[in-house]
């Protein structure tokens, strides 16, 4: 059983609400992995067209690639077993960092529903859109997402536990670090990859790659 008022609290918040007394490792599948990838690939895509939620497009937003380096970052957090703080260690290596949770009374879950999970919390993420605008003020977490100079992505997750309710933590990290400063996430245009030394990425057209 769902516990949705929680679940709602938490992305209210967009903050780790659940103090860990119980803690376990959950290593990603590489489908997961996947599913991550993508799914920031994809919104920055539509936020570089000009076709997401009436925000203008990107000149230089990068296509992310996957990171096993900021992944094993990312396990080094979870590990921990502290959903209520970020790294600050990741801010001196010029990196960045995303937290989410949801919470249920189950114990166990299956992978379908935990891949439903991930793709929940990095939503609600998402949904600070609504509170964007034009700096990471409010939005740290959608910022972070589409931050053109970002390039790298890494995640991982762990389980945790406390007054009963099961909770599932994501935690993700991203070279170069989105949020610096008062700074606006991209540069507002069309696609200009070429202006950028980057060339236009054949999977996303609106998102750029390194030459």
């Amino acid at each position: 059983m769902l516990i949705t008022a929680l679940f709602l609290s938490v992305l209210a918040s967009l903050t780790l609400s659940a103090a860990a007394n119980s803690c376990k490792d959950r290593p990603l599948s590489d489908e997961e992995k996947y599913i991550i990838l993508k799914w920031h690939n994809e919104l920055r895509n539509e936020v570089a067209s000009g076709e997401y939620k009436g925000q203008e497009p990107a000149k230089n937003m990068r296509e992310l690639v996957w990171s096993e380096e900021l992944a094993s970052k990312a396990k080094e957090w979870a590990e921990n077993c502290q959903p209520d703080g970020h790294d600050e260690i990741l801010t001196e290596l010029g990196m960045g960092q995303n937290l989410g949770s949801w919470g249920s009374e189950d114990e166990e879950v299956t992978d379908e529903v935990f891949q439903a999970v991930l793709v929940s919390i990095m939503d609600a993420w998402a949904s600070e859109v609504d509170k964007f605008e034009g700096t990471s003020k409010n939005a740290g977490h959608y910022t972070q997402v589409i931050w053109a100079r970002t390039s790298e992505i890494g995640c991982e997750t762990f389980r945790s536990k406390e007054n009963d309710i099961n909770w599932i933590n994501l935690v993700c990290d991203y070279k170069t670090a989105g949020n610096t400063g008062r700074k606006r996430p991209y540069r507002r245009g069309e696609p200009a990859c070429e202006k950028y030394k980057m060339e236009q990425s054949p999977t996303y057209t609106n998102l750029c790659v390194q030459v």
